[in-house]
């Protein structure tokens, strides 16, 4: 009886451990219907669990990501990321749209810099102030990001 229990405990602790693991990795957004899969470079497709900052995840199919979290029963529950590259291979940024000195721009969620945008990407992202998005493009000058391609992100306010 003594050696079931301690086998019964001894599972049970290497399960809990095995579920609260931290876990770091990069792959590729792969959202097919209400679950989000991050795919290894080698393959493997993990089930990611989404909440707060992390549910603009759910927008970036295709797009080549780092995560920081926590295994789960459910899948990683995911803490902290970066977006490393976009479907288009250009530079990535990643925030919300906001006005400055009379400037629409981008609040860089990882460096909380303010970049202006150029008059283009201006023009078709004014509609958006306030969202979270991804923009494709490259440096145009001093913190002057030129728009290639943007990416409106799922809302987390709405998400709630």
């Amino acid at each position: 009886m003594k050696g079931k229990i301690a086998r019964l405990c001894g599972l049970s602790f290497l399960c809990i451990v095995a579920v609260s693991c931290a876990v770091h990795q990069k792959g590729t957004m792969d959202n097919e219907g209400p679950h989000a899969l991050l795919r290894s470079l080698d393959g493997d497709a993990r089930p990611l669990v989404l909440n707060g900052d992390a549910v603009a995840l759910s927008s970036l199919d295709d797009c080549l990501v780092e995560i920081w979290g926590k295994q789960g029963f459910r899948g990683v529950r995911v803490d902290k990321y970066r977006v490393l590259e976009g479907t288009h291979g250009l530079t990535v940024w990643v925030g919300r749209l906001e006005t400055r000195g009379g400037e629409l721009g981008l609040i860089d969620r990882e460096g909380s810099l303010f970049r202006r945008l150029n008059e283009e990407g201006k023009l078709a992202l004014k509609v958006h102030k306030g969202r979270l998005v991804m923009i494709e493009g490259y440096v145009g000058g001093a913190e002057l990001v030129r728009v290639v391609y943007y990416r409106l992100l799922a809302d987390i306010e709405s998400e709630d």
